[in-house]
């Protein structure tokens, strides 16, 4: 999920439902619901935010995600060359504790897999970067988030 958690379903079946929190969220429960067939899952550190549309619910029904085909992807992050930190779920969440502080060339990789997609079933990215040492301050990293829109013709091809 994209809060890092992962839901898992025995044979398929949303009756049959093992959680498990992500990392750094140890101790963090779930709501899980069935409605009409259709499995939900909210973790409860979050639920205010799905209850006042600041996120939003299709992130947390795991029915939906599934025929998505939201279940695969990867995420690493580099420094020097060297692996950092990996994920090999598709929310791409990394979590990394007591990185050296001295100036280093960063490399980021996502690569996301859909099976239903329209125009593309693989997107890859890579983004590098360099951070140096901020004295003790809190770095963010320069990477929130990307959006990828390409113009594309009526048959879905790129122009």
């Amino acid at each position: 999920m994209i809060t890092g958690d992962r839901v898992v379903l025995k044979d398929g079946d949303i009756k049959r439902v093992t959680v498990t929190p992500g990392k750094g969220r140890e101790g963090v429960t779930f709501r899980i619901s069935r409605t009409n067939g259709r499995l939900s899952v909210i973790p409860l550190d979050v639920s205010s935010e799905v209850t006042s549309g600041r996120l939003d619910r299709r992130l947390f029904d795991v029915s939906g995600l599934l025929e998505m085909k939201y279940d695969q992807g990867a995420t690493r992050l580099y420094r020097d060359g060297k692996l950092l930190a990996a994920d090999d779920s598709w929310a791409g969440q990394l979590f990394v504790e007591n990185a050296p502080a001295a100036k280093a060339l960063y490399r980021l990789e996502v690569s996301l897999q859909r099976s239903l997609m329209q125009l593309a079933t693989r997107v890859d990215h890579v983004w590098t970067f360099s951070l140096q040492d901020t004295g003790g301050a809190k770095e963010v990293l320069p990477l929130r988030s990307v959006e990828f829109r390409p113009v594309v013709d009526a048959h879905r091809r790129p122009r």
